[in-house]
């Protein structure tokens, strides 16, 4: 038997129907037109509503944000390690831009962290209150291409190593931008995966 159909048969008003919908998560607006119809078995799982473009174009935010931060925030430790770490040999490219590339990238970071920071914040708060978000393709997408990147990145730092330790010339210099790659994209990395991890079941 059909749930509004069986529900009148056995006595039951429409306003004890509703009450059973209303109890089940349904909303007035979709409780009138149920009760119009007799077409459902048992008291149905309300629809799930979509997050809409909005929640895509806070993701897309967030990432742009996060790249530039991360981006600014390696160029600055570079700069700071090369300046530590003279190389007559291999001069630092910041030798020869000055101070215009350090000033590009503290005004990057400037602006673009604050609103990773509050994009961050935001999206974490709604995902917490709606969890479907997990499943947006835009997100996903966006988790993953940056695993990706993050993971090329740390191995070719990686490999460098690897080769400047074969062919006898590894520098001070390139461990230490190495040792920032890593403090950087590392993070960036395993809380992705954990994230992706966690979306998985």
């Amino acid at each position: 038997a059909k749930y509004v159909a069986a529900a009148r048969s056995q006595g039951l008003s429409d306003d004890a129907v509703r009450a059973n919908l209303t109890s089940a998560g349904w909303s007035p607006k979709d409780i009138a037109e149920i009760l119009n119809t007799n077409s459902f078995g048992s008291v149905p799982v309300p629809p799930t509503p979509h997050p809409g473009m909005w929640v895509t174009f806070q993701y897309l935010l967030l990432f742009i944000t996060l790249y530039i931060s991360a981006i600014s925030l390696g160029g600055l430790l570079y700069y700071l390690a090369d300046k530590a770490i003279p190389d007559a040999a291999n001069p630092s490219i910041y030798a020869f831009i000055g101070s215009y590339l350090l000033q590009g990238y503290l005004s990057s970071l400037i602006v673009a962290f604050p609103i990773f920071a509050f994009m961050f914040i935001v999206l974490k708060k709604q995902l917490i209150a709606s969890p479907m978000i997990r499943g947006i393709r835009a997100r996903q997408f966006l988790f993953y291409i940056t695993l990706v990147i993050t993971f090329i990145i740390i191995m070719s730092y990686l490999m460098s190593i690897v080769y400047g330790l074969l062919a006898g010339d590894l520098t001070a210099r390139v461990v230490a931008h190495f040792a920032i790659t890593l403090l950087i994209a590392g993070p960036i990395f395993w809380y992705l995966l954990a994230e992706v991890k966690s979306d998985r079941p």
